[in-house]
């Protein structure tokens, strides 16, 4: 039987445990270094991303459940270390499996026992999280289970009890040692027979666990192969010392039962996420930002007010940030972003393009409020993740690419474009972008589109699948307004001195 194997953190069931892959040009372009595992995890189903807002909700609001968090992290590293190492020496000597098989075994057992007692003290509310803890303790409350850890204390108690060995040497008339095995194990240590030792203990020649003469080292007395001979000796003299506890526990199906402790890793990735995801809302409201669990919608329909750039606030103070909106409603399929140069473009499309991403893990987003239509696709064209990746002219590539990303286009996506087709002419460039827009929209696609090409969008401005929006001058502000048609390079020009 296995207890996680229709059990998940992130997924309702395994009937939901579906996954959107999105690429590497979303890891590099957000660089959201404190989420390292996130690609996989992207969805776009509501009931997903509910569950795991619930489970969000409650780590953001109790620290018990932090605690707990970071330490069944740490102890599941731990066990899929062992657990590692044990695959890894499928060859071998029996005593050194089962010496291995008590070692996992020991420490998923206490594990267990350890995370019934701090989950019964943790007032828990979220589906995730209370689920768990019923199987934490449908486990801890088995049968099997409690056979598995008496007879595990049973072999502890024998193997804690051996402090000393009692070596036995033959000798031959000469007085040679002719063969020498392990006579005994104690349960006190021998002591060393040095003279000072006589001295302080009057009793010492009555005592059997007292040397007539002392031993050294071995390790400075003996070679590296006589070493391993000695080890081997007494680790067959332990095993059979084990042998009848080791039975005992067997008969128990530790063996089989050992596959729990397999089984209870199926949660490491998932336990990865969680953890590195609060991290990064601990990150948000260190960075004095603040945040929101986006409503769910399923029509269509956005709208995120207050939103913010996520990295931009950790570089920099945040009342200098400039909050911004967006809204992307029927029947507008697309936004045609412009204005001014270094006037914010970039960082407006990448905040936008954060929050979806964001909002397809179930985290809360650096805006105020929101209401979402979860994205089953997020694409970039982005000139600084996709400059050069063909080894070949601008415009190509960049056609190349965007040839690339139509097909791969799956329903209900959306693409961020930055400054495409700014390699050629304006009059061309106009005609191209206008082109592929509406492709991306015929086939059900949302774009977002940050250009210099103002003529692009006054073309599309009274269509109304199209929405328009530009940015203010010096104000780092993003309007919904007609385009004004100067992306004001002669004023950064003259401020450089170039012209």
């Amino acid at each position: 039987m296995y207890y996680f194997e229709n059990y998940h953190l992130l997924y309702p069931s395994n009937d939901h445990a579906e996954r959107h892959i999105i690429g590497d040009d979303i890891a590099k372009q957000f660089n959201i270094s404190i989420l390292t595992n996130f690609r996989q995890y992207f969805s776009d189903n509501i009931q997903i991303i509910a569950y795991r807002q619930q489970l969000f909700r409650e780590l953001d609001t109790n620290s018990e459940l932090k605690e707990f968090f970071d330490y069944f992290k740490e102890k599941l590293d731990i066990l899929n270390d062992l657990c590692q190492n044990d695959k890894n020496h499928t060859q071998g000597i029996e005593a050194d499996h089962r010496v291995r098989d008590l070692v996992v075994l020991s420490f998923y057992t206490e594990l267990i026992k350890e995370l019934s007692r701090r989950l019964d003290r943790i007032n828990l509310t979220s589906s995730a999280m209370l689920n768990f803890k019923r199987i934490i303790a449908k486990i801890s409350e088995s049968e099997e289970f409690n056979k598995l850890s008496q007879s595990l204390g049973e072999i502890s108690v024998v193997i804690e009890s051996i402090k000393s060995i009692t070596v036995g040497v033959n000798l031959d008339a000469q007085l040679r040692p002719i063969e020498a095995g392990v006579v005994s194990f104690n349960s006190e240590y021998y002591k060393s027979g040095e003279w000072i030792d006589k001295l302080l203990r009057m009793d010492f020649s009555e005592s059997q666990f007292s040397c007539i003469a002392s031993m050294t080292r071995l390790s400075k007395k003996l070679s590296f192969e006589e070493n391993q001979q000695f080890r081997t000796a007494i680790n067959n003299a332990l095993d059979k010392v084990m042998t009848d506890a080791v039975k005992s526990a067997r008969k128990s199906g530790f063996r089989a039962l050992k596959e729990w402790a397999y089984d209870v890793l199926r949660l490491k990735d998932e336990l990865d996420f969680v953890v590195e995801a609060y991290r990064l809302i601990q990150a948000m409201s260190t960075a004095g930002g603040y945040y929101c669990y986006p409503v769910l919608k399923n029509d269509g329909n956005t709208e995120i007010y207050g939103l913010y750039h996520l990295m931009l606030a950790q570089n920099m103070p945040f009342d200098q940030i400039t909050p911004n909106n967006y809204i992307l409603k029927t029947p507008h399929k697309a936004i045609i972003l412009t204005g001014p140069n270094s006037g914010g473009k970039t960082i407006y499309s990448t905040a936008v393009a954060i929050c979806y991403l964001l909002a397809g893990l179930g985290l809360p987003i650096p805006a105020r409020k929101a209401e979402i239509t979860p994205l089953s696709q997020i694409k970039l064209h982005f000139p600084s993740v996709n400059a050069n990746q063909y080894k070949m002219g601008r415009l190509e590539e960049e056609c190349k690419c965007l040839a690339e990303i139509q097909a791969e286009l799956i329903p209900n996506a959306m693409i961020f474009m930055d400054e495409t087709f700014s390699s050629t002419g304006a009059e061309e460039a106009s005609m191209i972008a206008e082109q592929y827009i509406e492709r991306l929209t015929a086939a059900g696609a949302k774009v977002l589109f940050s250009t210099h090409l103002h003529s692009l969008a006054k073309n599309l401005y009274d269509r109304p699948e199209f929405s328009s929006l530009t940015v203010e001058l010096g104000t780092y502000k993003v309007i919904e307004d007609s385009p004004n048609g100067s992306s004001c390079a002669e004023r950064i020009a003259r401020q450089y001195g170039i012209i």
